[in-house]
């Protein structure tokens, strides 16, 4: 849990860095693209001016630092989790889900058998809906927070990449799809976080089944007649 939380922090630093370079870069009329550390760095010597890239050249340098810190981390976290979990391992076989993910969601939950029922493990996370229902009124209020906010920042960050343009095909993906609707705002950020509540359950029933995740799941005797 220190090495993700370490991670975090190094991710933060990186976007704050980024993010001051942007508005000190504002003024004079850049308008900075969203892109990895490697193409800032090389837009920011081809297009600023010296004077100004002089000035800014120490936090292009800390944005490489950070880079590479964050890649060592990912490096322990590959070597850490079948140490903690051997289990757990089978959970970065869903797309989207990296070894971060898997490491932090094996730390915190710890015993996955205490779970009787996986559905349980998305209200302990604090991705369900609060409830205020009377009679027939149903109550739509937003998710309880009840849980640790690092892992439902990572899980809704891995729901993000399974929806996004780079996800691979999958039912997950699909239903994360149908979710959205009209693909507003409000509508994608419900979807993000339906489908971390989903994928939570999943990687806990992989954890305790020890099943092999399969992308495109189907019913057994779909399965043999196919």
């Amino acid at each position: 849990m220190t090495l993700v939380r370490a991670r975090c922090c190094a991710v933060t630093g990186r976007t704050r860095v980024v993010n001051s370079i942007r508005g000190m870069l504002k003024p004079y009329g850049y308008r900075i693209p969203k892109s990895a550390t490697s193409t800032l760095v090389t837009y920011l010597s081809e297009n600023v001016d010296r004077e100004i890239l002089r000035l800014i050249a120490p936090l292009a340098e800390l944005l490489e630092t950070f880079d590479e810190q964050i890649a060592h981390y990912d490096r322990e976290a590959k070597v850490l989790l079948p140490k903690l979990a051997p289990e757990a391992v089978r959970m970065c076989d869903i797309p989207g889900v990296g070894p971060i993910s898997a490491l932090y969601f094996a730390a915190l939950i710890g015993n996955p058998q205490r779970f009787e029922k996986a559905r349980d493990v998305g209200a302990y996370l604090g991705l369900c809906r609060r409830r205020n229902d009377s009679g027939d009124y149903k109550s739509e209020l937003r998710i309880t927070k009840a849980g640790d906010r690092y892992m439902r920042a990572l899980l809704v960050n891995c729901a993000a990449h399974i929806i996004g343009p780079f996800g691979k095909d999958s039912d997950l993906r699909t239903w994360g799809l149908k979710r959205m609707g009209g693909g507003t705002k409000v509508e994608k950020r419900k979807a993000k976080v339906a489908l971390a509540r989903k994928l939570s359950v999943i990687m806990l029933t992989l954890w305790k089944t020890g099943q092999k995740y399969d992308r495109f799941h189907r019913p057994q005797d779909v399965a043999k007649a196919a």
